[in-house]
């Protein structure tokens, strides 16, 4: 198999692309999000950019004598349609959980539905969870459930910091409401209200998403008027190396959780994973063996889970142990690779037979 993958824009990803001899190209395909209210003259722009992304995709397509296009996300349109130009079989692969209320479509969710279906020859969901959001008929057979994974690897090598005086707690996340963020600081109020002398700081990881500064800058000042900012820290965006390597247990937050890789990468590094009960954190985190789950809504569940792990190393370690045996037999990277593989052999094979 020879990849070639096609990416909006130039950056990290594709510099990791360059590091690993996978030929990569730059184009500007129509989405399936809808943006802000453009001038008539932005319109024309972005769309005369976007026929320009197709012909490119065309070109190529035919250039590299294309088996089949594989779409990684609901919003890119273009390898559907330019695979639909050519003749292509296609696979598009879910990776939101579409009833979300944040997202903001240019069509109604189930006119995308039917859309993606009748453009693919497979649909392929991250988890039950979106699969269950996506099927409009159960008895479809178009979609089949491939779960994110993980090269363990990468995780075996993370050593935890040396001389920590406090526990750390994290959350892991792109800022935004629906990560909802903005409870962390009651959390941490309630849990030094409780007791003065746990000594622990909770880490808030991610990148500010566009859109959700003053959702940033409101969490900022929330923590500063409830004086809290010898808890509670903003590290911005970090590897991974450095988030796991500093954190004794990763606190979830968010609602609409497709998947969750922050819980089996935290998982991966022996971190006890706490969340609350929202999208498919059911998959991923057992409840009471590699980490808790707790009714959605419930922030006075969540501090008392927090407090107790905090408060009980050997817990911490043995839902930490869990985990990482969990991960290591349910997510990882060669399975998945695998399954992507046979969903390509299926899809093509079938083809075969039915232009025989």
């Amino acid at each position: 198999m020879r990849p070639v993958v096609i990416c909006p824009s130039p950056g990290s990803f594709t510099e990791k692309l360059s590091e690993i001899d996978i030929e990569w190209k730059i184009a500007s395909l129509p989405t399936l999000s809808k943006g802000s209210s453009p001038t008539r003259i932005d319109f024309l722009k972005k769309w005369t950019k976007y026929g320009v992304g197709i012909i490119k995709l065309v070109y190529w397509l035919k250039r590299y004598r294309a088996d089949i296009v594989h779409t990684n996300t609901i919003f890119p349109v273009g390898g559907a349609l330019a695979a639909k130009l050519l003749g292509l079989p296609h696979i598009w692969q879910v990776r939101e959980i579409l009833s979300a209320p944040y997202y903001r479509f240019v069509l109604p969710r189930d006119n995308i539905r039917k859309l993606i279906r009748r453009l693919s020859h497979k649909v392929i969901c991250i988890s039950r969870t979106v699969e269950k959001d996506f099927v409009l008929d159960p008895s479809d057979s178009k979609t089949v459930v491939i779960y994110n994974a993980l090269e363990m690897d990468s995780f075996d090598t993370i050593r935890k910091e040396p001389g920590k005086n406090s526990i750390v707690i994290g959350t892991v996340g792109n800022i935004r409401e629906l990560k909802r963020q903005h409870l962390i600081p009651e959390l941490v109020q309630g849990m030094t209200s409780r007791s003065r002398d746990l000594a622990f700081e909770w880490h808030i990881y991610g990148r500010v998403s566009g859109g959700s500064e003053k959702y940033f800058d409101d969490l900022i000042e929330k923590i500063k008027k409830m004086g809290l900012e010898s808890y509670c820290f903003y590290k911005g965006f970090c590897e991974k190396e450095e988030i796991y390597s500093r954190l004794d247990i990763m606190v979830h937050t968010g609602a609409y959780e497709a998947f969750g890789r922050t819980f089996i990468e935290a998982m991966a590094a022996g971190i006890p994973v706490v969340a609350f009960d929202s999208g498919a954190v059911t998959e991923t985190v057992i409840n009471g063996e590699t980490g808790f789950i707790i009714e959605d809504g419930d922030s006075t569940g969540m501090m008392n889970m927090v407090t107790r792990l905090v408060e009980d190393r050997e817990l911490r370690k043995r839902i930490g142990l869990k985990g990482k045996s969990h991960v290591a037999n349910r997510f990882q990277h060669r399975r998945y690779v695998n399954q992507i593989l046979e969903v390509y052999e299926s899809v093509l094979t079938t083809l075969e037979v039915t232009q025989e």
